[in-house]
């Protein structure tokens, strides 16, 4: 049998110098780090008190200019190159406070410095693309335009957007093919957001909305674009609505279609919204429904008392509203007065419309 001992590879010595040189490696990172934090404080604390120095003296400048006590170029010549970021956002911040022919003296002194900052719309920094074209659209959207639209195809979906609330928040019409186009690239952005942001272009931009809404393609784009019509409240945009609706769309349109034709649609529109009332699908015909109440006639009373005995209760809800909204009063007098489970929800509309 071997007996023979065992060798420890590791003396004490050679140990001891293992920990003490990881302990020093260590100690090095956290100095370094202390260092780097400490650098990086020290500079912000330079730069905040260089701007601020530099506001001191913009600051009643551009006081005196507004109020055309002293010429534009005396402001401009206390701005070197190196400041010109800071400068306009100094003016950003007053841009935003002021309205009117005050805020046009702001993009006045702004337009011989934006410029300089045309080249950050090619930066490698998203965010420093997205600043310069929220700068751009804040003080000098009428000259830069045409750079701020062509931010809509920028790689960076964020930047893209900051684009295309510039340009609706411009309320100039002119670029909503292009703010179209891009819709597919804002599916993180809500839907009523969308809408609202080319509803704020006004009526003129509604012809290119129904034509967008009419043409085949993505049907969540072409959702927010009914809802913007129905923001818009649109009357030619309930024919393209039952136009599309024939077609048995994808069932976030059909939707959206079913809610612009209860804002805008007409008793010719009644039948295709009929076609929805035995969906399958709750909130199609929930919508359907509520639809009837408004452009329905006489013969969808019928329908609509029968659906509040829906098995899903948005369903029953929507129809009851509907058929209160179309003037049967009488027959939910009459569900409220039954033995039947819907004659609560009957008591509470005529309740909610008394009151």
């Amino acid at each position: 049998m071997w007996s023979g001992g065992t060798s420890n590879p590791w003396t004490s010595g050679q140990l001891f110098d293992i920990v003490l040189w990881t302990t020093l490696g260590i100690v090095a990172v956290v100095v370094y780090l202390a260092g780097a934090a400490f650098a990086m404080r020290f500079r912000n604390v330079i730069r905040a008190r260089k701007y601020s120095a530099f506001e001191a003296i913009w600051e009643p400048l551009l006081l005196d200019v507004v109020s055309d006590s002293r010429p534009v170029a005396d402001l401009l010549e206390t701005v070197p190159a190196s400041s010109t970021r800071h400068f306009l956002k100094f003016l950003v911040r007053y841009a935003r406070l002021l309205a009117g022919s005050d805020r046009r003296i702001i993009g006045a002194i702004a337009a011989p410095v934006l410029p300089r900052i045309l080249g950050d719309l090619e930066s490698r920094s998203s965010s420093r693309r997205a600043l310069a074209v929220q700068t751009l659209a804040t003080l000098g959207i009428e000259d830069h335009g045409a750079r701020i639209a062509g931010a809509l195809d920028d790689p960076s979906a964020l930047v893209s957007m900051v684009a295309a609330r510039s340009l609706a928040g411009s309320h100039d019409p002119q670029y909503i093919g292009e703010v179209l186009s891009n819709l597919h690239r804002y599916t993180e952005w809500n839907s009523r957001f969308l809408a609202s942001m080319l509803a704020s272009l006004g009526m003129e931009v509604a012809p290119a909305l129904r034509a967008f809404l009419g043409t085949e393609g993505n049907p969540i784009d072409r959702a927010v674009a009914a809802e913007a019509l129905g923001l818009l409240t649109d009357p030619a945009a309930g024919e393209t609505a039952a136009q599309v609706l024939h077609t048995g769309p994808h069932k976030e349109l059909a939707a959206a279609l079913l809610r612009l034709l209860r804002t805008v649609g007409g008793p010719e529109h009644a039948a295709v919204v009929r076609d929805y009332v035995p969906s399958r699908d709750f909130a199609l015909r929930a919508m359907a429904l509520n639809a009837l109440g408004t452009i329905g006639d006489a013969s969808d009373m019928e329908v609509l008392e029968q659906a509040i005995y829906d098995t899903d209760p948005w369903v029953a809800i929507n129809a009851a509203r509907a058929l209160l909204e179309a003037g049967g009063d009488d027959r939910l007098e009459l569900i409220a007065r039954s033995d039947s489970p819907q004659a609560v929800l009957a008591q509470e509309l005529i309740e909610g419309r008394a009151a």
